[in-house]
């Protein structure tokens, strides 16, 4: 199969009652232990590649072999950028074929946040490439190992959420709700 956008298999998910794994993706011996795992339970799956992990994970070398991978896969295969926190990181991710972005705006104003992300939405549905963003603030780090709760000021505020989805027109939406990166 080839990789599809995050909606195709999230709606199906939704209709049926199951989740999807998604999974960090660093390198490509990761790529076949996922694949196989998902091909085992016969369940789609969505590989992750973090912004902050591009310093390990050259996205533009990488990508073909995820994509060649995922041709030969026999379960539906999403690739996302996880937390990538520039317009400009969304396009990159976007030229070099991921099916699905995650924009992160969460450390802006609320404003810079809709602004950006209505942006990142306009550039990726042109393409049909989904779209998922972020607001509030998860505690811990994106990429680390160690833990941090979230205190209840950055949890995401329903009001403001049922707002912001309205305004820029997302996908999905990852909201804080005392959950924590790392763990």
């Amino acid at each position: 199969m080839s990789l599809i956008n995050a909606n195709q298999v999230l709606q199906h998910a939704d209709r049926h009652g199951y989740a999807i794994g998604a999974f960090d993706l660093v390198n490509l011996e990761f790529l076949n232990g996922i694949l196989r795992a998902a091909e085992a339970k016969h369940s789609p799956v969505i590989l992750l590649i973090a912004e902050v992990h591009f310093k390990y994970v050259d996205i533009e070398q990488i990508t073909p072999a995820i994509e060649y991978m995922a041709s030969r896969a026999s379960v539906p295969v999403v690739l996302g950028l996880d937390h990538g926190e520039t317009v400009e990181t969304v396009v990159r991710a976007i030229r070099c074929g991921f099916s699905s972005v995650m924009f992160d705006g969460s450390k802006l104003s609320f404003e810079e946040n809709v602004r950006q992300t209505s942006l990142a939405v306009q550039i990726a549905h042109a393409v049909g490439v989904s779209v998922e963003a972020e607001l509030g603030q998860v505690g811990g780090s994106e990429g680390s190992d160690g833990l941090a709760v979230a205190h209840e000021e950055f949890y995401t505020d329903p009001k403001q959420a049922e707002e912001f989805v309205r305004r820029t027109g997302v996908d999905a939406l990852a909201v804080a709700i005392g959950n924590a990166h790392g763990l």
